[in-house]
């Protein structure tokens, strides 16, 4: 796997970068006063980050911290949010460093990297299923990811896969200090986090493609895998050595897992179950996306609300769902009326940011 060559912190530290990380953080913020007000003088907001940066001054300020209920389970997590000025360096940041992480990564590991998401991840699921050679699935989710990941283990990683820029070290080192308690943890809710964690895992995606589980298809989105194959060994192992692995990087597997056959009982995975070359939406899912656009209907569609049936509209068009796609959602919903509202958002950011 390539190194990258020292001196990030010459890239993270220019000017068009940290505008650039401006904009960026900026995005969707618009009835934020602190937002407007900035927006109105990113030139020199941007000299100072740059500044900021160069000088290695920069400390973590206070954050907003609230709880949500999230999934099907309604399971609370603790969202950490913070302040512009952190968010500003976080994306200076991995601006540069994220796209090394992304190079780096497996291609089916579909979590929280651009162009890629839970669409891709049922894609790939669903065609293993459907070739006939697959016969059994293994599945692991690790317990309590984001809380779990130690901050020694993670900052080694960086400075050997990624970079070994002290400047850029020491400041990568401020931010996961600043996102967990007691040298563990990364915030939900920090830009910095979803790439941290995607390096975090990027072994765990080495060994079993090449060592633990060689010649059977794998797909992991987030702290989520399944591993199909047609040997019920091989998958057997597979799981034993994937506890192991798990254990020596300071996590470790939600439950007990078994090997299934895949026409035994449908695989539960992204909130789908899937079947032999078919998919089934989880309930759970079919009534958020059923109540989202009956909401939508009549009413003046936001960016975000846009944005959100269009992402609905593409994991519809993955599943099996014809009949609840025409009868709950092409009724309520129109597809290129969202397409048009999101296209006007970008046009109208490109006019407001001068073209950056």
């Amino acid at each position: 796997m390539p190194r990258v060559k020292s001196g990030h912190m010459q890239q993270i530290a220019t000017y068009e970068n940290c505008k650039i990380a401006i904009h960026d953080t900026l995005k969707g913020k618009t009835k934020s006063r602190r937002a407007k007000k900035i927006r109105s003088s990113i030139p020199r907001t941007a000299w100072r980050l740059k500044t900021v940066l160069e000088s290695g001054t920069y400390k973590a300020h206070k954050m907003r911290e609230f709880y949500v209920r999230d999934g099907a389970k309604r399971k609370v997590r603790h969202i950490t949010i913070p302040d512009l000025h952190s968010q500003f360096v976080h994306h200076a940041v991995f601006n540069v460093i994220g796209k090394t992480i992304e190079k780096r990564n497996y291609f089916y590991d579909c979590g929280n990297m651009s162009g890629k998401g839970c669409r891709l991840a049922i894609k790939r699921t669903k065609r293993l299923f459907a070739d006939k050679k697959n016969k059994y699935y293994a599945q692991f989710d690790v317990s309590k990811y984001y809380d779990s990941i130690p901050h020694k283990p993670l900052i080694w990683m960086l400075r050997n896969r990624i970079t070994k820029d002290k400047p850029t070290l020491r400041l990568l080192w401020e931010i996961i200090k600043s996102s967990g308690k007691q040298g563990r943890g990364l915030a939900i809710g920090f830009y910095s986090s979803q790439y941290l964690a995607v390096l975090y895992l990027q072994g765990l995606d080495y060994k079993i493609t090449q060592e633990f589980a060689p010649g059977c298809g794998y797909v992991r989105y987030v702290d989520d895998g399944i591993i199909v194959g047609g040997n019920r060994r091989v998958l057997e192992r597979a799981l034993y050595l994937i506890e192991n692995y798990l254990r020596t990087i300071g996590l470790r597997i939600k439950g007990v897992w078994k090997v299934r056959k895949i026409k035994e009982r449908l695989a539960p995975f992204l909130g789908m179950r899937f079947g032999r070359g078919y998919v089934i939406m989880g309930k759970h899912i079919m009534y958020r996306i059923s109540r989202a656009a009956r909401y939508a209907a009549g009413r003046k569609l936001t960016q975000h609300r846009a944005s959100q049936l269009l992402s609905y509209w593409g994991t519809l068009k993955q599943c099996d769902s014809y009949n609840f796609r025409r009868t709950r959602f092409d009724t309520f919903v129109s597809i290129s009326h969202c397409k048009e509202v999101m296209k006007n958002v970008h046009n109208r950011r490109r006019c407001t940011s001068g073209g950056v």
